[in-house]
């Protein structure tokens, strides 16, 4: 699921890293994602944990890059024509998974799985339900019941004897 903006690029933009050498970025992200039901007109919030996957695309050459960025600049100007686009430079990429535990306190284990998402809900950009107070309320009363029955939080777990 798409957890931050539209594409999730956060930049075109490049910078050179020497061979072994190591870059750390940080990225802060919101505790919950809205997903929306656009049949039902409903929408809520799910809890942002599980498995989230970092993608990194990257060059290997300054040249190859450079390439690429001319690329995207064609295709985004409003003259560019499908028969004079330039070539394409296919990145190389490597892929991450970073765990994100629950944040809320007291929570078992189990609640690291990802959070229910129903068959019908997808994540809609921009958040255009996020103002509609019936939809909120109708999304809320799912998610109360989705709750209801799969308890995570160690307090909403009945003990087993």
């Amino acid at each position: 699921m798409n957890v931050d903006g539209l594409t999730e690029v956060l930049s075109w933009e490049a910078a050179p890293i020497t061979p072994g050498a190591t870059v750390h970025n940080d990225y802060c992200f919101r505790a919950a994602v809205a997903v929306v039901n656009l049949t039902k007109e409903t929408r809520r919030e799910i809890p942002l944990r599980g498995r989230l996957r970092v993608e990194a695309f990257y060059f290997l050459s300054e040249e190859e890059w450079k390439k690429n960025k001319h690329y995207h600049e064609v295709m985004f100007s409003e003259h560019s024509k499908p028969w004079k686009r330039p070539e394409f430079q296919k990145t190389e990429s490597t892929t991450a998974y970073v765990e994100i535990p629950c944040h809320e306190v007291g929570c078992n284990p189990e609640c690291e799985k990802p959070p229910i998402v129903l068959r019908d809900e997808q994540r809609i950009l921009p958040d255009f339900y996020y103002f509609e107070e019936k939809a909120n309320a109708r999304g809320k009363a799912i998610g109360d019941k989705l709750a209801r029955k799969s308890p995570t939080r160690s307090e909403d777990v009945q003990p087993t004897h």
